[in-house]
């Protein structure tokens, strides 16, 4: 899923759910069924990636020490994956997270005029064709502000989450960090 591009993957999307099977609509504005199929394209590469980080990350913490040593005192396989592998396989994906939401955000113009949603994608796209820079130039701005706060709000879960993160000084407490 993270080969294929979220224009084609809107058309096929449109092709099998909304014209083949007729199970869902395929453009326009309505209730919860109305976004079912722009939310599914827009976040399809993203989930693919995600998946695998986080298998890749939970399958670091099963090799580590901590995670032997609570698997030899007999804690449960569910215990073991829950609240001890989980919070600290969880933390690059949440840092993965962040980084995504620019791309969403990117995406979100295709899959608007795919999908004719209106929307701050929409709108942009009009601009653009009718040379309308100060929107563009709002757009940009507002995406970038975005981005940034989604970024400092995921690091900071992360701190809060990992107090190994919060140390600030490379976790040199004792060699001449600020914390002597």
């Amino acid at each position: 899923m993270m080969a294929v591009p979220s224009f084609w993957l809107a058309i096929v999307m449109i092709i099998l759910f909304g014209e083949k099977w007729k199970l869902l609509p395929t453009n326009g504005v309505g209730g919860i069924r109305h976004m079912i199929l722009p939310s599914v394209t827009l976040a399809c590469a993203n989930i693919a990636m995600t998946q695998r980080l986080m298998r890749s990350s939970m399958l670091t913490e099963f090799g580590r020490q901590y995670m032997l040593a609570a698997d030899a005192k007999g804690i449960k396989k569910s215990r073991l994956m829950l609240c001890h592998a989980f919070p600290n396989a969880v933390l690059p994906v949440i840092t993965l997270f962040g980084n995504y939401l620019g791309g969403m955000l990117g995406g979100s113009v295709i899959i608007e005029n795919m999908f004719s949603l209106p929307g701050i994608g929409s709108y942009v796209l009009e601009a653009i064709h009718s040379r309308d820079y100060p929107v563009i130039q709002g757009y940009v701005l507002f995406t970038g502000v975005i981005y940034v706060t989604v970024s400092l709000a995921a690091d900071l879960l992360c701190a809060w989450l990992n107090p190994k993160i919060r140390l600030g000084d490379g976790g040199k407490r004792g060699e001449g960090g600020r914390n002597e």
